[in-house]
């Protein structure tokens, strides 16, 4: 008798496991990509960034392209790291005929542990610029020095003071040194409270100077800019999804930029 239902005990799984096996299959899940929540692109009516990282989730490559009227072009920059950090930037541009033209270096950094101490950047013999950074005594950057070679000779030509409250830079004081540093001028930033959309890519926003914006820990929304007795405003708005990425920001430039509005679209990786 214990056979007998051993057996049918058996014929049972059995049974539930062909049922099992005979019924609809779940479709396949797509595979989480290893970057997801990296930013993979920016896009507005003009410009397009795409971002490419290493194993380690540093960005390996920017992809941009460009539309100005008739005129179009875009560039590869191929980022090299030593010791964790970004060491230069190298770059390869095209016009509208799609003809990459050759890899050059554009950008070198050199640091102090993990501080940058110097950003060079080079776009051809005339202009070779080299922004010297200082720090204060909480290890944040408090004033950059662009230093131009004139004549064959370095020359300042202005300098950048840096207010800090908190995580972030809430006062710029930027005045001219030289004939060729421009007007010097005040920029004050007011902050959200979300995490700075630039932080995944920072080293890609170095190519052309010392920003600011990248090393905010928050997303600017507002910069005053004070120039004499006049005072200019640039409003920027965003729009995030539930996990509070950035999706949208809408720019509202009366210098810098623009005058106008101008709206970027944000892509992660999924």
């Amino acid at each position: 008798m214990k056979k007998q239902l051993l057996a049918l005990a058996g014929m049972a799984l059995l049974f539930v496991s062909c049922s099992k096996k005979d019924g609809p299959s779940p479709p396949p899940q797509p595979e989480a990509s290893p970057f997801a929540g990296l930013l993979k692109g920016m896009y507005n009516v003009s410009d397009t960034s795409r971002y490419e990282y290493n194993d380690d989730k540093t960005v390996s490559k920017v992809r941009n392209s460009w539309k100005d009227g008739a005129d179009a072009g875009g560039s590869i920059v191929t980022m090299k790291y030593a010791n964790g950090k970004i060491s230069e930037m190298w770059e390869s541009t095209y016009d509208k005929t799609g003809v990459f033209g050759p890899n050059r270096l554009i950008t070198a950094f050199t640091y102090a542990d993990k501080n940058i101490l110097k950003i060079w950047m080079w776009e051809n013999a005339n202009n070779e610029l080299t922004d010297s950074i200082r720090y204060n005594a909480g290890g944040k950057m408090e004033k950059i020095f662009r230093i131009a070679r004139i004549n064959a000779l370095p020359v300042i030509i202005n300098t950048d003071s840096l207010v800090w409250t908190g995580n972030n830079i809430t006062k710029l004081i930027r005045e001219s040194t030289s004939a060729y540093g421009g007007e010097g001028f005040t920029d004050m930033f007011v902050h959200d409270d979300k995490r700075n959309v630039y932080l995944d890519v920072q080293p890609a926003m170095l190519d052309g100077s010392y920003a600011t914006e990248p090393f905010n820990a928050n997303n600017i929304v507002k910069v005053t800019r004070t120039k004499g007795n006049k005072s200019i405003t640039n409003n920027i708005q965003y729009k995030y999804n539930d996990k509070n990425k950035v999706i949208e920001r809408i720019s509202a430039y009366n210098f810098d930029e623009g005058p106008g509005i101008e709206t970027t679209v944000f892509e992660y990786y999924q």
